[in-house]
């Protein structure tokens, strides 16, 4: 054996090996940062590859049979022994090792140091517009409005995964007029993706282009010519090509993420996408379509869980809104959004969900916290996860980071009416009040008729002393709201600090009785009692929410309960709840 090694020595086969090993392995870095620059097949370079391995054995035969010579290549065989194995042949090989080795380190510290950037960096940003939708008049499907929106939507889920993408979401500009180059400028991406829908029966026409901000170029563009059973298929072709146009360097998993199908049935997707429109209107009706088109999707595919995720958004919007009761529907939304994890334990969406319920009814502060934190691992770009949490935030005492994250919220949906209503709603918690009525004038430019940014601007208006602004503003939004929903409670809570005192009372009462017919969460009629300085009723109500658990959380830091903080059985309210921060806000 010692003497097979000292014969692969003397033929130098051993250097011939290691020289071939450094070069291949600088090659194969060299293929691997390249290659995909060209956008060529992944199979090219696993052939280059083999290619490499299968000729590493070659490469050794044909070192023992032959020498490197001053006079060329000979067969060592046949070498007098005066020429046989020079030594500089074996200085030249050693020499060629330490190069390789040498240019392969710096290769490899520039890609993965210089070229390409630490994690948690981003390396493109793009905004996703919704498709235009065009129906032919004699197809009957002007109904299917949702379909623009619903492939926005769904490109969104895929592009958000890539964690060096920054992706605004459909929200942040969908009640825009500006043009595609300014907007992109004003939201500050690189690129922004458009398209067009035309449906004519079961046929799909889908025109989709992306557009470099920069110089307005178009950087990409296709056309699609499909029956509707392939929309899913579309979709995962078009975020391929935006990462492709972006030249974004992705993963092996992250190439399979973009391409992975949420479900193999057509009709479940339709029906998810048709889910997702109505969660999106944020009304009661809506919310209860939601939830129907979502079940209808997992009858289709109880395999489906992004749709398991939605179904648990309903039930926790339904549930918030005091439209459902919380004793019913709580089991549902915990089951729905466990379901999903179970089924794709990547999704940020149903983590946040379960976060959200967590702080609002379950009060468990620190498993709320680990939900909101693994979602936002998961998924950056999931705004809803940044506003979420931003309540968590608020409601444990942290008004500074609570505000931080509401921004940061706002950085995905910058042209988001329920965003920047959020935003100054948060500076109302704070207390900054001069602040909070500059965010929300700026938002009702957005949508001046949003219920919750007018909702939130006349409390702004009144807690500054402008009180006929604030009249106008609660006329204003009067004609929006509906008599005798919730949001009607909500916001005319303004009338004490209004003067208006005798109608508070009337409104306080109205809602007395409207809670034998109708679930009203305890801890709304608390806040509306404490407003009109019926403190005692105040707290009953506060002990009933307490009691069932039901929504009290979200209100424990407004400035409508200013009044009562002073009580000792406000403090035992946050000692009930488990905070451990429980001192008031500073005022």
């Amino acid at each position: 054996m010692s003497s097979l090694f000292a014969e692969l020595k003397r033929r130098n086969v051993i250097r011939v090996g290691a020289a071939y090993a450094a070069v291949a392995w600088l090659l194969a870095q060299v293929a691997d940062t390249v290659l995909p620059a060209f956008e060529l097949p992944s199979g090219i370079l696993q052939t280059f590859l083999i290619v490499i391995a299968l000729g590493f054995p070659v490469t050794l035969v044909l070192a023992w049979i032959y020498e490197l010579t001053p006079k060329g290549l000979r067969r060592t065989d046949d070498l007098p022994e005066a020429d046989k194995i020079v030594p500089l042949s074996g200085r030249g090989l050693d020499f060629t090792i330490i190069g390789c080795m040498s240019v392969a380190i710096i290769f490899l510290v520039l890609d993965n140091y210089v070229w390409n950037r630490p994690d948690g960096e981003i390396d493109a940003s793009i905004a996703i517009l919704p498709f235009t939708t065009q129906f032919d008049d004699v197809s009957g499907n002007s109904d299917a409005l949702y379909l623009g929106e619903g492939i926005a939507d769904s490109l969104i889920m895929r592009l958000s995964r890539i964690p060096t993408l920054k992706v605004k979401s459909r929200a942040a500009i969908s009640n825009s007029d500006e043009d595609v180059q300014s907007l992109g400028i004003l939201l500050g991406v690189d690129a922004i993706c458009m398209g067009r829908v035309i449906q004519r029966g079961d046929a799909l026409e889908i025109t989709a282009e992306l557009i470099n901000i920069e110089d307005g170029s178009i950087l990409w563009s296709e056309q699609y010519h499909r029956q509707t059973s392939s929309l899913l298929t579309i979709e995962g072709d078009i975020s391929s090509k935006i990462a492709s146009g972006l030249k974004l360097k992705l993963s092996v998993e992250e190439e399979e993420a973009l391409a992975r199908t949420p479900t193999s049935n057509p009709a479940a997707h339709r029906l998810f996408i048709q889910g997702r429109y109505f969660w999106n209107r944020r009304s009661e009706e809506s919310l209860r379509a939601s939830a129907d088109f979502y079940q209808r999707a997992l009858s289709l595919d109880p395999n489906y869980a992004i749709a398991w995720s939605g179904l648990a958004d309903s039930y926790l919007m339904l549930i918030g809104w005091g439209i459902e009761p919380l004793a019913e529907y709580a089991p549902r939304l915990v089951e729905a959004a466990e379901r999903a994890i179970e089924l794709d334990p990547t999704l940020a969406e149903p983590h946040a969900t379960l976060a959200y319920f967590k702080t609002l009814y379950e009060w468990d502060w620190e498993g709320a916290r680990r939900e909101f934190l693994l979602a936002i691992e998961l998924n950056r770009n999931y705004s809803t996860a940044h506003h979420w949490y931003a309540f968590y935030l608020m409601t444990i005492g942290d008004g500074p980071a609570s505000i931080e994250e509401i921004m940061l919220a706002r950085e995905f949906e910058p042209l988001s009416p329920i965003i920047n209503a959020e935003v100054g709603y948060f500076y109302l918690f704070n207390r900054q009040y001069a602040q909070a009525l500059e965010e929300l004038e700026k938002a009702t430019l957005l949508d001046p008729a949003y219920h919750s940014t007018l909702s939130y601007l006349m409390r702004a208006y009144a807690l500054l002393g402008q009180h006929d602004q604030a009249m106008a503003t609660l006329r204003q939004w009067r004609n929006i709201v509906a008599g005798g929903s919730i949001n009607t409670i909500y916001g005319s809570m303004v009338l004490p600090m209004l003067g208006l005192k005798e109608d508070a009372h009337e409104l306080y009462q109205d809602a007395l009785e409207a809670s034998e017919g109708q679930y009203i969460p305890p801890g709304l009629l608390g806040v509306l009692a404490a407003t009109i300085g019926e403190r005692n009723a105040a707290f009953e109500h506060f002990d009933q929410a307490l009691e069932e658990r039901s929504l009290i959380a979200s209100w424990l830091r407004d400035p409508l309960l200013d009044e009562i903080r002073d009580d000792p059985r406000f403090m035992q309210i946050f000692e009930r709840m488990g905070l451990t921060a429980p001192a008031p806000l500073e005022l």
